[in-house]
């Protein structure tokens, strides 16, 4: 059995730049994908094939790259004050601080690209797809888009913090607040409140928006799901360990059953239990987070993630809960009353099979391999959510192979 540092290996021992460059045109003219999603993978083998070891500045290099861009943009009369790392943020690395400036203060938030993402992420479609949905969604305001990478050694984003949140206390240690437990009192809050915001979002006429980054597929097509295949056929090529039996069989499943897309949404990517803020003394959420894997296409790719069965637990009447928050049954009532639009019971079936076939890639490829070359502050965290792969391929075995 091949190791991820085998694996790793595999990249790192393409020593001639000739080679390389082979390999991504045979790369790109085997896979259509965005182009924002092909530069990121390029960029990484890239990387990988230097064979560098991780390395990110440090918090006091951070803040005082983060001064020189300020100072750029708002001129010197400021000070940056109880700047720290947030813990999480796999995604991106995420630092709080405050902006003074005369008698003013503003808790703000800086978020820049990690190399080595286990899912690949583009800033600056996060940026635009949050500026799409300021006013309309409760979003952390986003203040500046920085894509040169010379202040932070990526991409990044500057946005307002938000008070909140993610879970109760007694399950706030849980891993990116998965499974959480929130009570029948608090759940009947949130649930209406978290479906309602899905929903806007899947009906919103983005259209209207700056979503330059972004490749718009037709309606009426396949589109979206070919580009989301081939992406993720592509990374799972670039990062495979091994290939098992379930990943190839799920795969002609998926291709088998492409459904057409009646309608085009702007979709957040990772809408669950985890990814909002409420506030505890009101149960009002106060913000959805973490736009970085956003897209253009169906939105039951979006719902299938939401109700994927990572994210929920059985309620007491052994009701499955999805994020926690809703049976299926109340969650179609209030998101086809606020979106207007219908719920496929045959997409969404494709979809939850179609998220956890990529949740697969990414934890028992990308995640390990990541891991392995060291190109990551989560080391030892994607080589513990690795065993969450396993748990997709027997999802994936009772959904397909046993059926």
């Amino acid at each position: 059995m091949k190791t991820a540092s085998e694996s790793v290996a595999r990249v790192s021992a393409q020593t001639s730049a000739a080679d390389l460059r082979q390999w991504i045109r045979s790369l790109e003219s085997k896979y259509e994908i965005e182009p924002r999603l092909n530069a990121l993978l390029n960029e990484r083998l890239l990387a990988d094939s230097s064979g560098a070891a991780f390395s990110r500045p440090t918090v006091s290099e951070i803040k005082s790259n983060l001064r020189r861009f300020l100072a750029s943009q708002l001129g010197e009369d400021f000070t940056l004050e109880n700047m720290s790392k947030m813990s999480g943020g796999a995604g991106n690395e995420t630092y709080k601080f405050e902006l003074v400036s005369g008698d003013s203060s503003q808790h703000l938030i800086l978020r820049v690209k990690a190399p080595g993402a286990c899912c690949d992420t583009h800033i600056p479609s996060e940026y635009q797809a949050m500026k799409a949905v300021e006013g309309f969604l409760p979003i952390p305001e986003p203040l500046w888009l920085i894509r040169d990478s010379t202040y932070f050694g990526g991409a990044a984003l500057i946005c307002r913090f938000l008070e909140g949140v993610q879970a109760p206390p007694s399950e706030s240690l849980k891993a990116s607040a998965m499974g959480a437990v929130f009570g029948d009192e608090l759940r009947r809050e949130l649930a209406p409140q978290f479906i309602e915001y899905e929903a806007k979002l899947h009906s919103f006429d983005w259209a209207r928006s700056n979503l330059t980054e972004f490749a718009k597929p037709r309606p009426g097509t396949t589109d979206a799901i070919d580009w989301r295949l081939a992406f993720w056929d592509r990374v799972w090529e670039q990062d495979l360990i091994e290939e098992h039996p379930t990943m190839i069989l799920s795969r002609e499943w998926l291709e088998k059953h492409k459904p057409v897309a009646d309608h085009i949404s702007l979709l957040h990517g990772d809408f669950r239990n985890g990814n909002f803020l409420y506030d505890q003394e009101t149960s009002r959420i106060t913000g959805i987070l973490d736009w970085e894997l956003c897209s253009l296409g169906d939105r039951h790719c979006d719902l299938g993630y939401t109700m994927l069965p990572a994210w929920g637990h059985d309620d007491a009447n052994g009701e499955f809960l999805n994020a926690g928050l809703a049976t299926l049954a109340e969650f179609t009532r209030i998101y086809e009353r606020q979106s207007g639009l219908k719920i496929d019971p045959e997409r969404l079936h494709y979809y939850i099979i179609f998220n956890i076939w990529w949740s697969a890639v990414a934890l028992l490829g990308t995640a390990l391999t990541h891991a392995a070359a060291r190109r990551t502050q989560m080391d030892v965290l994607y080589n513990l959510i690795s065993g969450k792969g396993g748990y997709d391929i027997c999802d994936l075995n009772r959904m397909i192979v046993e059926n």
